[in-house]
């Protein structure tokens, strides 16, 4: 293998295992139509406040006495909690015990291992060990994608995919898949569930024999969305983050994992701006994963094809061979904005093979072009690989250029935190009324959108629609925020608060990114509560009149309710 010299030739980065099996292609069920995800994995209607009384125990856990592993979830209160065993080995290699998970995950490469295991923490069998429920952890040390990590282990595992989906269960983002395996001639299915909680990722395993699947279905998403994590941790990412802020223009800026090294080149012609990143292999001068970034200003009015062909001969001249092109669909879905080109190819250098996808975009100001070269599928720094692109990509589109990042500026820094709270939550409540959330969708960020549909949202929010919630009280209030909103086009806005209505308290988080120079919605979490008086005031109780008259009205209500069969 070549050494990595200070050059910024790519050649030089091109010591790379390369991928084996290409990253977006695995299997899919020829009849997956059965598999409505609505019925093997249910997240709405599931059960009532009643049923869930009656039927689960909230269970708290707390495995091997740590608390940044405690959680709590909804068990049947027939099921048994089974005791778990984990062995040293075990722990050092799924959980990379120490105060940095990348050095551990370091001193484990040193003596030869490369792939991470997750860690049973609980197991939970139904009457009989029919249907089983087992949550198990890993640590990551860098900075994946919890889709990415389910599709590369049901390849290295064989399972067949039969139905997915994603969204934002309890206030988590999860990756949701049902799964076909076999074990002992008998075949399972399995509806597995995963979210990310800065290095650690949780997975939730459902299984139950393939004929008998459909009866625990519920009680499995009852499990997969109430699970909670009781400590939260300092930071939503792995790894610490670094900014890179490029000063040729074509601007580059983006926010890329710690992990990765980047490298300038010293001479550019003018209108051309690039850089490229590398993810080292520990202890060896290798690259593990590499990243080719390259802008071309429309002021020199190259088209897209010439521009993708040029990104594509930076790999071919550097001795990459293009063996055989993939499926770029799952590519596209990626991004914020769907690329203008994306290919990808199975490759081969060195007498190795592997993956290299190619996205090109266009901005405002000029069509940017990326390059992903990463090796075996099986370990972590290719799904890390993909991680850094889809984070940097999604940045290098969000930054406009600065000219007009100053003029975004000037129109989103004028934004009335209040203001946009209220809009928010007057669609949410008209939403909530009718049961159709498209109006609210339509402020939903590009990258919400790529997680969830309006049929999605709404089902999020379903409690609310069926309990008939009176979200409208808030209207003519204004919003009380937990601390004074920042407002900055570069960085997130998260707005905090609650409304203090005569008749329901309404908390409210929501985060919002700049977006075709307007705040959109990438992030809502909204619950209620009993009347609260507002900071600094108490409540009174009312005169005797108007306390005779609230019980003479609820009467009558309760009355009509009764002779109508209807409590509404």
């Amino acid at each position: 293998m070549a050494k990595i010299t200070n050059q910024l030739k790519l050649r030089a980065w091109i010591t790379i295992l390369i991928l084996l099996l290409p990253l977006f292609v695995w299997s899919s069920d020829s009849g997956a139509t059965k598999f409505d995800p609505e019925k093997f994995l249910p997240i709405q209607n599931l059960y009532s406040n009643q049923d869930i009384a009656r039927l689960f125990y909230n269970m708290r856990f707390k495995p091997l006495g740590r608390n940044d592993l405690a959680f709590s979830m909804l068990v049947p209160k027939d099921w048994k909690d089974k005791p778990v065993t984990v062995t040293k080995e075990e722990l050092d290699l799924g959980l990379l015990n120490g105060n940095s998970a990348l050095e551990a995950y370091q001193s484990l490469t040193s003596r030869g291992h490369g792939l991470l295991h997750d860690v049973p923490m609980v197991r939970i069998e139904a009457p009989k060990g029919v249907a089983t429920i087992e949550v198990t952890c890993l640590r990551t040390p860098y900075e994946i994608f919890v889709k990415d990590l389910l599709r590369a282990m049901a390849n290295v595992k064989k399972w067949q995919i039969l139905a997915e989906r994603r969204g934002t269960y309890n206030k988590r983002k999860v990756g949701d898949v049902l799964l076909r395996s076999q074990n002992d001639g008998k075949v399972f299915l399995t509806r597995l569930t995963a979210s990310k909680h800065g290095s650690l990722i949780f997975l939730i395993y459902c299984s139950a024999p393939e004929p008998s699947y459909v009866q625990y279905a519920r009680i499995f998403g009852a499990a997969a969305i109430s699970f909670s994590l009781q400590k939260k941790p300092a930071s939503p990412f792995a790894e610490p983050m670094k900014i890179y802020s490029g000063k040729r223009d074509p601007i580059l800026k983006f926010h890329y994992p710690n992990s990765w090294i980047f490298e300038e080149p010293k001479e550019v012609p003018r209108g051309k701006s690039g850089v490229n990143l590398y993810l080292p292999v520990i202890g060896q001068k290798k690259t593990a994963a590499f990243l080719h970034i390259k802008a071309i200003s429309h002021s020199l009015k190259k088209s897209p094809d010439s521009i993708f062909q040029g990104l594509k001969a930076d790999f071919t001249r550097a001795g990459i061979k293009l063996t055989k092109p993939g499926d770029p669909s799952p590519l596209r879905k990626r991004f914020l904005r769907e690329p203008v080109i994306s290919k990808i190819w199975n490759v081969s250098v060195g007498g190795e093979t592997g993956t290299l996808a190619l996205v090109l975009f266009s901005r405002s100001d000029c069509h940017i072009g990326v390059g992903l070269l990463v090796k075996k599928f099986d370990t972590i720094e290719s799904l890390a690989g993909y991680g850094a692109m889809e984070i940097i990509v999604n940045d290098l589109l969000s930054f406009t250029g600065v000219q007009q990042v100053r003029s975004k500026s000037v129109l989103l820094d004028k934004v009335n935190p209040k203001d946009l709270v209220n809009r928010t939550m007057y669609l949410f409540a008209n939403g909530v009324k009718t049961g159709d959330f498209t109006e609210l969708y339509k402020i939903c960020a590009q990258r919400l959108k790529k997680q969830v549909t309006v049929q999605g949202l709404a089902d999020a929010f379903s409690s609310f629609v069926e309990n008939k919630i009176d979200i409208s009280a808030v209207k003519g209030i204004d919003p009380v925020f937990e601390q004074k909103p920042i407002v900055s086009p570069d960085k997130p806005l998260v707005l905090k608060g609650k409304y203090y209505a005569p008749t329901l308290t309404v908390s409210f988080n929501l985060t919002y990114i700049a977006e075709n120079n307007q705040w959109k919605l990438t992030d809502i979490s909204i619950s209620t509560g009993a009347p609260e008086p507002p900071p600094g005031k108490k409540l009174e109780v009312p005169p005797r009149d108007a306390l005779i008259q609230l019980v003479n009205s609820t009467m009558e209500d309760l009355a009509v309710s009764i002779n109508r069969n209807d409590f509404s």
